[in-house]
This record gives C-alpha cells, sequence and structure tokens, in this order.
C-alpha cells in the first residue's frame, strides 16, 4: 500500500493563512482553495446572478474570501473555539461566505440607491436578493458534498491496494452499477471472485477515508457523525 501522509485539518490551513512566511500561507491558500474552490465559486454564482458586474468578478471575490478567513470575527472565533464549540467547516466557511457577498452586496446597493426610488423598489431589490441567498445556500451544500466525495475517491485511489483499477471500478464504489461483471472481467483480466474482492476492500477503505476527511472539518470526533448525517441530508 502507498505510504500514507496524513493532510493537515482545514483549521490549521485557515492558521497559516496568518503566517509571515509567504511559502506557508501560499501552501495554505492552495490547499484551500484546491478542496473549497467550488462550493465557494457555486455559492457567488447564485448569490450574484442578477449583477453582471459581480459576475466578473467572482474569482477575485472567491480570493479574497479566503485570503480574510484568518482575520476579523472568523480569527477571533477560531483563536475562542474549543471542541465543545466548533461548528463544523462547512458550516463555519458559508457564514463566512455570507459576510463576504452581504459585504459586496452593501457596496453595490449604496451605488444603485440614487438611482432606484422609493423605498418600496428598495425593498423589492432586497427581497429578490434574499430568495437568491436561500438558493445560493443550498448550491453551496450541495457543491461542499460533491467536493468532499472528490476528495474521498481522490484519497482511496491514492491509496488503495490496486489504484490501476480504480477508474473501472470507481462505479461500484458508491453504489451497484449497471455495467456487468462480466464485461470488467473482460477489461480487466481478472475473475469475478477477484473483482469482488477488491470491490469490497475499495468501499471499506472508502467509508474509512470519508469518515476521516470529516474529522478534519469538525471540532472533535464526537461530531463527526452528526455532520456525516448533515452531508447526507443535502444529497437528498
Amino acid at each position: 500500500m502507498p505510504l500514507v501522509q496524513f493532510p493537515s485539518t482545514v483549521w490549521e490551513d485557515i492558521e497559516n493563512l496568518k503566517s509571515e512566511n509567504a511559502a506557508v500561507v501560499k501552501q495554505a491558500m492552495e490547499s484551500l482553495l484546491k478542496r473549497y474552490e467550488y462550493p465557494i465559486e457555486q455559492y457567488f454564482k447564485i448569490r450574484f446572478r442578477n449583477h453582471p458586474l459581480l459576475k466578473n468578478e467572482i474569482d477575485s471575490i472567491k480570493n479574497q474570501t479566503l485570503a480574510d478567513l484568518s482575520v476579523g470575527k472568523g480569527a477571533e472565533h477560531l483563536r475562542s473555539m474549543t471542541s465543545e464549540s466548533t461548528p463544523s467547516f462547512r458550516a463555519w466557511l458559508l457564514k463566512r461566505i455570507k459576510w463576504a457577498a452581504q459585504s459586496v452586496e452593501r457596496t453595490l446597493y449604496a451605488r444603485q440607491s440614487s438611482h432606484i426610488h422609493g423605498a418600496a423598489s428598495l425593498n423589492e431589490l432586497q427581497a429578490n436578493q434574499d430568495s437568491i441567498a436561500d438558493e445560493a445556500d443550498t448550491a453551496y451544500d450541495r457543491a461542499f458534498v460533491e467536493s468532499t466525495l472528490r476528495e474521498v475517491d481522490r484519497r482511496l485511489k491514492a491509496r488503495c491496494d490496486h489504484p490501476q483499477y480504480f477508474d473501472i471500478l470507481k462505479p461500484y464504489v458508491r453504489s451497484d452499477s449497471t455495467v456487468p461483471y462480466a464485461d470488467l472481467c473482460a477489461q480487466t483480466g481478472l475473475r469475478k471472485e477477484q473483482l469482488y474482492g477488491i470491490v469490497h476492500k475499495f468501499r471499506e477503505l472508502w467509508k474509512v477515508l470519508l469518515r476521516e476527511i470529516v474529522l478534519e472539518t469538525v471540532g472533535s470526533p464526537s461530531e463527526v457523525e452528526r455532520e456525516l448525517l448533515e452531508l447526507m441530508r443535502q444529497c437528498l
């Protein structure tokens, strides 16, 4: 089996954003972007879809949001965390993204207010944006789950005993594929019993890795089950 290298938790990456070492900051930012760029991007795409100017600024807003994770209220919360009070990173990140979006929108509304006449028009604009914000929350949660599952698959391929068969057998890991095992035998040159054994090992390791990844995003092992249930709920 390949040498296991345990990754840092997301909280450690956030702490490293405050480092005076530019290389450490760069590595932390790259780690966060690799795992969470997709859900952040999906949130902003929905939230700002009615603002053409902001749609063109999503990359810069996304990068600035990540850079700001270790400052302001987020840093205060991080310093005061205990294993009992720490929220999941999923919920914590969503709160920080919302702060960033609201800040951008306040600036935008200030510019637009001189062109919008009457409180009713302003209220209508705000109500419409509130509805979009709910859609953005849902898009974020689903994208977060997808990013988590991608990371599980990535680690599984890197740490399994038979990585050469991973891409072929991947559809069987999360559920039973419609591809007959007889066809897989022809593709791999393995007997059906051998394929059953490899798929079983993949599934068992997949479950271990999912828990490992979730543990990196919560405050303590006791919170893993609750976060797993929440992730499953987002898939429904």
